[in-house]
């Protein structure tokens, strides 16, 4: 067999060596883009980012943190974690971070705390810090990215102020990050990401934002992203659910800008996630705790009927509407008759008990768009508007009258509660709402004289004042 010549090996020899070049320039240009990828994700992050030596001086920060500190990046250049650490809380930052880079405690560092601002406030953030070791093990630098929570910090101290019994703590363990094609699919993600939507990192790469997005939320995004990629907006800010991969809902806020390349065309998404679920939560407990506070401060507790101060508020709008609309409107006062006697001898629970089926039984025998007040003790208001004719309040007192002839029964008890009432006409009687009262309570007092469980119309002549 012929051997080959030696200018076929030398040229096998160069093809070879030009491969091997190639691959290096390869290698060189994707740490390249990875390098870059991290750069541009270190300066544009929306979270503030700091790198931190082990004596804790700035290397590095982004604009984020400056602004929230309010110094400009020259002057963190010469400054150290200890010039913006409250005094009180020095000590143990850097005793932790010692044992940090000792090895003593896993290597991240997630908690909320207090920073002091250049002009000397103070700002709550939310840090996590890692430390960065180098190819031996050796620590090299720590790396942190805080978020502002000053706002959350007072909205959870409001929550608590307004309910004691609703404690909530709002806090933000750093933030989920991920850089995102333009397919959608997550191209790299962080460990607190997985952590936040409970997927591994090999899950999620196979996965596109829309997949694990809530159903009701999933143009909320793409709602924004044609003004960002058109460089109409810098960022794309919004609030939005997530399911994570055990089927539970995780609120997020969520903070995305664009990486372009140098002819300023889309490349991919940097996004950043941080949980909302439990302010959220505080929010809702808040709305519904105020909703409490405002049906106890117009509702009696006992009967859940309007009270004195609603009852007085409705009366003024019906006035006002039938002034408007030449409406008649009675206003009646009713009182339980013997009441007293009831809870003297079988006890207030009884009582109680009572008061609630009477309400019910008043309320039962009037129109929808009346309404019936309890005013404390046993004594009731009733409001009837748009009335036609001004006999239409006997009517409605009998239809009343007739409807408590039925006992109540209470814990075994046959209990005969009637009422005495007393009524008021506008404008016949008065235009004014506290004469109306004053009218309706001199009627019901007639009433009670003439032997309880019946009806009384004021009438000037035969009232013409209150009850004595």
């Amino acid at each position: 067999m012929a051997r080959k010549s030696g200018p076929t090996k030398r040229k096998t020899r160069v093809a070879g060596i030009d491969r091997d070049a190639t691959e290096r320039r390869r290698a060189a240009e994707a740490l390249r883009e990875r390098d870059e990828m991290l750069r541009a994700t270190f300066d544009q992050a929306a979270v503030g980012m700091t790198l931190l030596s082990r004596e804790l001086r700035f290397l590095r920060v982004n604009d984020r943190f400056c602004e929230i500190l309010g110094y400009s990046q020259e002057e963190l250049a010469s400054m150290g974690l200890r010039d913006v650490n409250p005094p009180e809380s020095l000590t143990e930052t850097l005793d932790f971070r010692q044992r940090l880079a000792a090895g003593e405690i896993p290597g991240r560092e997630l908690r909320e705390k207090e920073l002091v601002r250049k002009d000397g406030t103070r700002v709550w953030v939310a840090m996590a810090t890692s430390l960065v070791r180098g190819k031996s093990g050796e620590p090299r630098c720590f790396i942190s990215m805080v978020h502002d929570i000053s706002e959350a910090k007072r909205a959870t101290a409001a929550l608590r102020e307004s309910e004691e019994r609703f404690r909530r703590t709002f806090e933000l363990a750093g933030s989920g990050v991920a850089h995102i094609g333009m397919d959608r699919r997550f191209m790299r993600v962080n460990r607190r990401l997985c952590e936040i939507l409970g997927y591994a990192e090999d899950e999620l790469l196979r996965l596109t934002g829309r997949q694990i997005s809530h159903p009701e939320d999933l143009e909320v995004i793409n709602a924004q992203r044609p003004r960002l990629y058109a460089g109409e907006i810098d960022s794309v800010r919004v609030e939005k659910r997530y399911v994570r991969k055990d089927g539970s809902i995780v609120w997020v806020s969520f903070t995305m800008v664009v990486e372009r390349d140098a002819a300023g065309e889309p490349q991919y998404e940097i996004a950043f996630f941080d949980d909302i679920t439990a302010r959220k939560q505080a929010e809702a407990a808040l709305r519904e705790s105020e909703e409490r506070f405002r049906q106890l401060a117009h509702h009696d507790p006992l009967t859940d009927l309007p009270n004195r101060a609603l009852f007085h508020d409705r009366l003024k709008q019906t006035l006002a509407l039938a002034k408007r609309n030449s409406w008649g409107v009675g206003v009646m006062l009713a009182d339980l008759d013997h009441f007293k006697s009831v809870n003297d001898t079988l006890g207030h629970a009884v009582g109680d008990k009572l008061l609630r089926q009477a309400a019910a039984r008043l309320s039962k025998s009037v129109r929808a768009s009346d309404t019936v007040a309890r005013l404390g003790g046993d004594e009731f208001a009733v409001v009837l508007s748009r009335l036609p004719v001004p006999g239409d309040v006997e009517v409605v007192a009998h239809k009343i009258l007739a409807a408590f002839q039925a006992s109540f029964q209470v814990e075994g008890h046959s209990l005969l509660a009637t009422l005495s009432i007393g009524a008021a006409l506008y404008p016949d009687d008065s235009t004014d709402p506290d004469t109306l009262m004053n009218n309706a309570d001199a009627a019901m007092y007639r009433s009670k004289q003439a032997g309880r469980n019946c009806f009384s119309a004021f009438s000037a002549a035969g009232s013409p004042d209150s009850r004595p």
